[in-house]
């Protein structure tokens, strides 16, 4: 069995260590996102937000098996807050043919940016959820 030290690059010698490594990581992290597409961009920034109201140890993000309808329903909320930032007005009634007969373009779209933050959501919580284990078992007084 590994202990965190050998599995983290060897923190527990030198905690200083996690924290430049979590900086270089954000960093890295905002400039990756700064080169997503706009809309994007906006979804990312409401799904964050969602999160640090959730970033605490006993939330649904921290549990062990995150409830997946409470997922959903986080996605149908931050997907209604991005549209408030920015949005634009597409009346469009195209039908798109590889979807189903009666979906409309509009609604192939907003199929697609939900599943899009459905993945967007998954990763934010799971980098969050690996970045407070680590931090818990390198600082932890247990």
């Amino acid at each position: 069995m590994y202990q965190f030290g050998e599995l983290c690059g060897g923190y527990g010698e030198n905690p200083e260590n996690l924290v430049e490594d979590e900086r270089t990581c954000e960093k890295d992290m905002r400039y990756f996102r700064s080169c997503y597409p706009e809309r994007a961009r906006r979804m990312v920034e409401a799904l964050c937000d969602q999160c640090d109201k959730l970033e605490y140890n006993d939330s649904c993000m921290m549990a062990e098996y995150p409830d997946r309808e409470t997922i959903y329903r986080m996605v149908e909320k931050i997907y209604e807050e991005s549209q408030k930032v920015g949005k634009v007005d597409q009346e469009r009634n195209e039908t798109y043919l590889v979807a189903e007969p009666a979906m409309t373009s509009k609604q192939m779209e907003e199929r697609m940016e939900k599943d899009m933050l459905l993945v967007m959501l998954c990763d934010e919580m799971h980098r969050r959820r690996m970045r407070c284990k680590r931090r818990n078992q390198l600082f932890c007084t247990c």
